[in-house]
């Protein structure tokens, strides 16, 4: 499914779907302003992040809520985020390995935190709808073993931010460290490693023994 969006600042937007069984955009779907909408509030810096069914999520109002839409009900919704004393650059979405589930990491301070959704359909079975916490990385002392003249936080002061990421769902993330250089750490070896400083990097990650087993061997 390919999907567009053309957004008019503080008015409304423009919504274009396109599957793989067709050539042919459907029709624009336009959704105006009122005045519990949020469309203005996603910004440039949020990259959306996409569910199996086709469910979309982007950051937004500044990092405050998740704003959803739904291309098979073409409903739009919001959805509150976890408690956390975090901006816009200290937070990413992603999803869990299977696309199923909305994950959101979190920086504060030294502290990596990672957060999973529970969609509405799991807590009508006996949940709570809401976000729960899948676990939590302490970075400070691996960040200090490579920059042993880091400050200590103080107050607001913000040290690391998250800089990019490799696949959807966060496996591997690029920490910014202020005035220092980039780090790009493994979130399940928990493994960290310094890029140089000045250099360009981009994150891109492949699933190279699952293309292994689908590539055909020609004689």
């Amino acid at each position: 499914m390919l999907l567009f969006m053309d957004r008019d600042l503080c008015k409304s937007i423009k919504v274009h779907t396109a599957t793989s069984s067709s050539s042919i955009w459907g029709p624009p779907v336009t959704y105006d302003r009122h005045r519990d909408s949020l469309w203005w509030s996603v910004h440039d810096y949020s990259q959306p992040t996409i569910l199996h069914g086709g469910v979309i999520n982007w950051l937004a109002d500044h990092g405050e809520q998740i704003l959803t839409y739904d291309v098979r009900t073409r409903m739009s919704g919001r959805v509150k985020l976890p408690p956390t004393n975090c901006n816009e650059k200290q937070l990413h979405l992603a999803t869990s390995s299977d696309g199923s589930i909305l994950k959101l990491i979190t920086i504060d301070g030294f502290m990596l935190s990672m957060w999973l959704h529970i969609p509405t359909v799991l807590a009508s079975c006996g949940g709570a709808s809401g976000w729960a916490l899948e676990g939590v990385i302490d970075v400070e002392e691996k960040l200090r073993s490579l920059y042993p003249d880091l400050p200590v936080v103080a107050g607001s002061d913000v040290l690391v931010e998250l800089n990019g990421f490799g696949k959807r769902n966060g496996d591997v993330v690029e920490l910014q460290v202020h005035d220092r250089d980039c780090v790009f750490l493994d979130m399940k070896t928990k493994e960290m490693h310094r890029q140089k400083y000045g250099s360009y990097s981009q994150l891109f990650e492949i699933d190279l023994p699952s293309h292994l087993q689908t590539m055909k061997v020609f004689s």
